[in-house]
């Protein structure tokens, strides 16, 4: 049997809430795995969990208060585990009950630790299939596909937490009580079943629910004590952790502005990390009306877990601003490089743009639509891996109706429906996918006009034409992208970033490596200057300005609520594994010229 390296990587093995939770247990549990992931729900929703393994159970439990046991899982009950080689989605069959279908980027590590341990358990290899699809919906059993006397009151997410007896010992205790259950092969009456019908809705329906109670209920002494920025001290209480804010970072350099506030290059003090902070200032939001736009902004950079995804390290606010303390990608913007080459090779520009279409695919399964993809909104690191950033359109769309009518973009990339007003929905991303790979390989947009109005005539009407050096492929994958009927773009099905990722210009790539980071970027940012000069790759009209915290004048001030009025969610502090140095900052950073219709970022927009 292969050897077992513990992947403790949010340090549960530390916490004594994990161990008074595991001393319940009849048998001995340690722990062998544990880490962050998202939880795909019956109802397709996705739900933050912190996922545990012993060497006897799998456990998920509430990142806020790991003492919440949402699901217990007997290593031997396992039937297999399937996996996506193009997405981080992972999916553990468990014939007895309904299956746990999740996201991790860890993914390797989770189906290592649990072969290793099925095997210790049972005596026999666990079996694991992988598939090449992005989402493993089709294969994975909901709480509604599962025979109905196998669905108990107190599975999943009807929670289980830890329980203090009169005589101090911890127990695992059930929060809803089941009731008795019929013997195996006993016919259950039809009240029972329906019963059991009824149950398995309501449990479905208030996952959520379930979730944001625990939440609000837990107290600042009663959270788990992990602090994923400093695993080694993940035993210190939150109401003992050091405080994050405007102190604790060095402002070095700007890096770009936009209309709500500016972008800085900064230094953790106490780390001496490099990060970029997206700096917003109160009164511009609420001005624009952006404060659901900018709450969604930071819910989505704080649950985005994809290599190809901004993720959010920090976040806090004073009196008049908000701070997003996220990775810092030293190449900067794609735009900025697409302006010094005028074009990209298509062999470049396939492996840019299938990291992009796997980072729009993991958004769509979450129900997210992005809604503002251009090269101003993606980042590249120093070997030339990208990121998509900056979510201050994106919206979330409900599963069971996935369209929203809001008018919002950049012009030159905006899809005919959303100009006619019609509802739409994630296809619109694959439309300016379409307009990114034409401009990426050509030089300029497949749309121009000296005014809007011109503009969109042509993005409802004009043909797309090309130059001779564009190959087939790429013309047939194109023009398939920009189809000007949402309902049969490429892409726009169920299937999604699947449709896109089998076409022909694709071929030969291997998803799995692209994910994974391991083919080499065939254009890379140029070295700037001296190791210490991390600017070179963004625009001197930032860099050159004094990196301060600028005061936001009085005359601004009036009628902008304090700051916990509209934004008391918003502090988060999160794992400061990223990519660091050598990784990215989020942002328009240079605001294309005559690219805006309504704001200094480039982007229009209405509210939702």
């Amino acid at each position: 049997m292969a050897s077992m390296k513990k992947h403790d990587n949010l340090s549960l093995a530390t916490s004594k809430r994990v161990a008074a939770l595991l001393e319940s247990q009849k048998e001995k549990e340690t722990v062998e795995y544990s880490g962050r992931i998202v939880k795909v729900s019956s109802t397709g929703t996705w739900q933050l969990r912190a996922l545990l393994i012993t060497n006897k159970a799998i456990y998920t439990l509430l990142p806020s208060n790991v003492s919440v046991c949402k699901r217990r899982i007997p290593i031997e009950k396992l039937g297999h585990i399937t996996v996506s080689k193009i997405s981080t989605e992972i999916v553990l069959h468990v014939p007895e009950e309904y299956d746990l279908r999740f996201q991790s980027f860890n993914k390797d590590e989770i189906m290592h630790d649990l072969g290793i341990l099925f095997e210790s358990v049972t005596g026999k290899a666990l079996t694991i299939n992988t598939v090449w699809d992005f989402f493993l919906n089709t294969v994975a059993r909901t709480k509604f596909d599962s025979p109905i006397g196998t669905i108990a009151d107190d599975d999943d997410d009807s929670s289980t937490s830890v329980a203090q007896s009169t005589g101090g010992t911890a127990t695992l205790s059930s929060m809803t009580g089941a009731e008795s259950k019929k013997a195996p092969g006993e016919e259950l009456d039809e009240n029972t079943r329906a019963h059991q019908l009824m149950q398995k809705k309501k449990m479905a329906a208030e996952e959520i629910e379930s979730d944001e109670e625990h939440e609000h209920k837990e107290s600042a002494e009663a959270q788990e004590e992990i602090k994923l920025d400093h695993p080694e001290d993940a035993a210190v209480s939150p109401s003992k952790r050091p405080k994050v804010n405007l102190e604790s970072f060095d402002l070095l350099s700007v890096l770009g502005r936009g209309a709500f506030g500016k972008v800085m290059m900064v230094r953790k003090k106490d780390t001496g990390k490099i990060y970029a902070m997206k700096v917003l200032k109160k009164h511009y939001v609420f001005a624009k009306k952006q404060v659901t736009h900018t709450k969604e902004e930071r819910n989505i950079l704080s649950a985005a877990q994809h290599p190809f995804l901004m993720g959010l390290r920090f976040a806090f606010q004073s009196e008049h601003k908000l701070y997003l303390v996220m990775d810092f990608y030293q190449g900067g913007e794609l735009f900025f490089h697409l302006q010094k080459v005028k074009r990209f090779t298509e062999e470049q520009a396939r492996i840019i743009g299938g990291e992009v279409a796997l980072a729009l695919g993991h958004l769509h399964k979450l129900n997210f639509i992005y809604r503002d993809l251009k090269p101003e909104n993606i980042l590249m690191d120093d070997k030339g891996h990208v990121c998509l950033t900056d979510f201050g359109l994106s919206k979330q769309v409900n599963p069971e109706n996935q369209f929203t009518k809001t008018m919002c973009g950049t012009p030159e990339y905006l899809p005919p429906e959303v100009l006619l007003g019609k509802e739409h929905g994630k296809a619109v991303d694959w439309w300016s996918y379409g307009v990114l790979l034409y401009e990426l390989t050509i030089g300029m947009p497949p749309f121009m006009a000296k005014n809007h109005r011109d503009l969109y005539r042509k993005i409802q009407y004009a043909p797309i034409k090309f130059p001779k050096h564009t190959s087939e492929a790429l013309k047939d994958l194109i023009l398939l992208l920009l189809n000007r009927e949402q309902e049969t773009r490429l892409g726009s099905g169920p299937d999604d970033v699947n449709a896109i990722v089998r076409h022909p210009w694709f071929e030969g790539m291997n998803w799995e490596k692209l994910l994974k980071k391991e083919i080499e970027p065939l254009y890379a940012p140029p070295k700037t200057g001296s190791k210490s000069d991390l600017t070179g790759n963004f625009a001197e009209e930032f860099t050159d300005e004094p990196a301060i915290d600028s005061v936001v004048p009085e005359s601004a001030l009036g009628g902008v609520p304090g700051q916990d009025a509209h934004f008391d969610q918003w502090t988060f502090i999160g794992s400061a594994q990223g990519a660091g140095m050598g990784a990215v900052g989020g942002g328009s950073v240079v605001p294309r010229a005559k690219k805006s219709a309504s704001d200094d970022e480039g982007s229009i927009h209405d509210d939702d």
